[in-house]
Parts: structure tokens; C-alpha cells; sequence
């Protein structure tokens, strides 16, 4: 360092100035009111977040409720719907031993409804699995009721199986017999290869 350095640098002066302590309180508490101010409104924001987050959650559980009933009601009315129709037998043997004359007025028909086949008298199960309709014959010189029809399963006997009430309600159960008594193919069930 030369000379010219030296004066060419400016010597600094000290300042002191003398601090009021009522203006240094007053400083630190302002400090402190900002400090929990911000504090205070994190914390507000904090708990809007989470009643916001509560209510659309309460709003989804209602709303998940009301799906799960909904849900509950479809699956109901698909499964009512897979089993279809109902025909019960237990009502067809009421209606023959309570209502008099009935049994004695439902016959055993071909398949389209022309000709009387023999009178119903039952419905079974053989051993082997197979359905089988029972009836008396017109002119049979046996007493017995005899097997009209055997097939292993429904909707090879009846005509239509979906009918069968209204067909009983007739006083009529067609089976899939032709006039001559061969048994036919069910047209109406008849899956194309």
C-alpha cells in the first residue's frame, strides 16, 4: 500500500446511537404478533383442509351407501330374472286334490294343443334321473297309470316350458308328442349347430 492509498481511503466514523428500550419491546412484540399470527392462520388453514377433506367424505360415504343399495337391488332383480319363470308343482297338486273335478279335467296334449294325448295324473323322477309324465290312456285296458313321456330333461317334454301355467290354468300340459304319439324335437327351444 502506498501513500496515495492511503489517502484516497476515508476513514469511517462511528456511529452511536442510543436505543430506546420501550422501542426494542415494542419491536420484539410486533416480531412475536406476526410470528403467532402466522402461525395461527397455518393452523386455520390446516383445519379447513381437513373439514373440507371430512365433509366430502362423509358426502362419498352417504353417496357409496346409496350405491351399495342400488347395487343391491340390480343384483336382487338379475338373479330373480336368471331363474325365470316359476312353475310350482306344490300349486298344481293343490289345485287337483282341493279343487273338485280338476284333476279329472286336465289331459296330457301333443305338442301344439290339437289332440289329447291321455289324463295327467303325474309328474316323477326315475331312477336314472330322467322326467317323466304319467297319464291314463282313453281306451287303455290297464288301470294303471302309464308313462306317456321320458326325456332327460324339461324343455325336451313340454312344448314350452315357459307356458306351463297358463297351459295348466287351460287345463292342458302339451308335450313334445305328435299325433301318432312319436316324440318331436322342441322347435321353440331348437339351438342352431
Amino acid at each position: 500500500m502506498g501513500i496515495i492509498d492511503r489517502f484516497r481511503r476515508k476513514k469511517k466514523k462511528t456511529v452511536h446511537v442510543q436505543l430506546d428500550p420501550d422501542t426494542v419491546k415494542r419491536d420484539h412484540l410486533v416480531k412475536a404478533l406476526a410470528n403467532e399470527n402466522a402461525e395461527l392462520k397455518a393452523e386455520m388453514a390446516l383445519l379447513k383442509k381437513q373439514i373440507g377433506t371430512q365433509r366430502e367424505s362423509e358426502k362419498d360415504k352417504e353417496e357409496e351407501d346409496e350405491v351399495k343399495l342400488f347395487l343391491d337391488a340390480e343384483k336382487k332383480e338379475i338373479k330373480s330374472k336368471s331363474y325365470g319363470k316359476f312353475f310350482s308343482l306344490g300349486n298344481l297338486y293343490k289345485k287337483m286334490f282341493y279343487e273338485k273335478g280338476f284333476a279329472k279335467k286336465i289331459y296330457i296334449t301333443t305338442w301344439n294343443r290339437g289332440e289329447k294325448i291321455a289324463r295327467f295324473v303325474d309328474f316323477g323322477f326315475s331312477t336314472a334321473g330322467d322326467f317323466i309324465v304319467l297319464g291314463k290312456r282313453k281306451n287303455s285296458k290297464v288301470d294303471k297309470p302309464e308313462v306317456i313321456l321320458k326325456t332327460m330333461n324339461l324343455k325336451d317334454m313340454f312344448q314350452s316350458v315357459s307356458a306351463l301355467g297358463n297351459d295348466i290354468d287351460s287345463k292342458m300340459i302339451p308335450v313334445n308328442l305328435d299325433e301318432d304319439g312319436a316324440w318331436i324335437e322342441n322347435v321353440m327351444e331348437w339351438d342352431a349347430p
